[in-house]
C-alpha cells in the first residue's frame, strides 16, 4: 500500500473524534436547557445554534450578537464549527450566553464566555462538563435568565421552530 488508505483511516477517524465532541456539546446544550427549562417554569429556552443559522438570527435579534462575523471559506467542511449557546424567551428576545468552538479533530473545545475575554480550552469531555457548568453560574448568565424571564410568558417554541425562524427565507 502506498499509504493514501492509511491517510484516509486517519481523516475518517479524526472526523469521528470531531463528531464525537460536538455530539457532546449537544449533549450538554440539552441537560443546560432541562434545567433552565425546570427552573424558569418553561419561560426561558435554551438553545444550540450553528454559526450561520446564528449569524441569521443575529440580524433579526440586533444588538445580542453585534460581534459575530460570518468566516470565509469555500465548503461548510472547510470552516471552523462554531456553536453558540442562546437563551430565549417566547417574546423573541434572546441573549447569547457564551460560544464553543471545535477544533478539525474535535479536541480541543474552546469556551468563550460568558465574560468578556474569558476563554477555556478543553482537551477532554469533562473539561468541557467543567467549563460550561463554570460558565453556567456566571452571575451574566444568571443576569440574562433573570431578564429573559421577567419579560414575561408567550408560547414556547421548539429548537426547531427557532431554528427554522433563522433560516433565510426561500425563494
Amino acid at each position: 500500500m502506498n499509504g493514501f488508505g492509511s491517510a484516509i483511516d486517519h481523516a475518517f477517524e479524526l472526523q469521528a473524534q470531531h463528531a464525537d465532541a460536538v455530539a457532546f456539546v449537544e449533549t450538554l446544550a440539552r441537560e443546560l436547557a432541562a434545567a433552565v427549562n425546570n427552573k424558569t417554569g418553561g419561560i426561558v429556552k435554551i438553545v444550540l445554534l450553528d454559526q450561520e443559522k446564528t449569524l441569521n438570527l443575529g440580524k433579526q435579534l440586533g444588538r445580542a450578537f453585534g460581534l459575530l462575523r460570518p468566516q470565509l471559506g469555500g465548503d461548510d467542511e472547510d470552516r471552523t464549527v462554531r456553536k453558540y449557546l442562546i437563551a430565549r424567551s417566547g417574546t423573541s428576545e434572546a441573549r447569547a450566553l457564551w460560544e464553543v468552538e471545535f477544533a478539525e479533530a474535535g479536541y480541543p473545545v474552546t469556551v468563550r464566555g460568558p465574560r468578556e475575554k474569558r476563554v477555556e480550552v478543553c482537551s477532554s469531555a469533562a473539561d468541557v462538563r467543567d467549563a460550561f457548568v463554570d460558565a453556567a453560574a456566571d452571575v451574566r448568565v444568571g443576569r440574562k435568565l433573570q431578564s429573559l424571564l421577567d419579560s414575561g410568558t408567550s408560547e414556547p417554541e421548539t429548537t426547531a421552530q427557532l431554528a427554522s425562524a433563522a433560516e433565510p427565507p426561500s425563494d
